[in-house]
């Protein structure tokens, strides 16, 4: 593998993380300000994995991809 590209993997990874997660805090206010509360439980307990996956990213939108097929 190129020196280079494996030098910008771990990077990006940690990006996808931290915008997953800034993902999920922002839909679980979204919903609870819409007063989805059953919903804003559902993506707290998702950002609560996320934060027990030990920083692997792509976990959250694995799960979305997966209801829609």
């Amino acid at each position: 593998m190129n020196p280079t590209c494996s030098s910008l993997i771990e990077p990006a990874k940690t990006a996808i993380d931290l915008i997953e997660e800034a993902s999920l805090v922002i839909k679980s206010q979204v919903q609870t300000y819409l007063g989805d509360s059953q919903g804003a439980g559902e993506t707290l307990i998702e950002l609560e994995m996320e934060h027990m996956d030990g920083g692997i990213p792509g976990n959250s939108i694995a799960k979305e991809l997966g209801k829609k097929h």
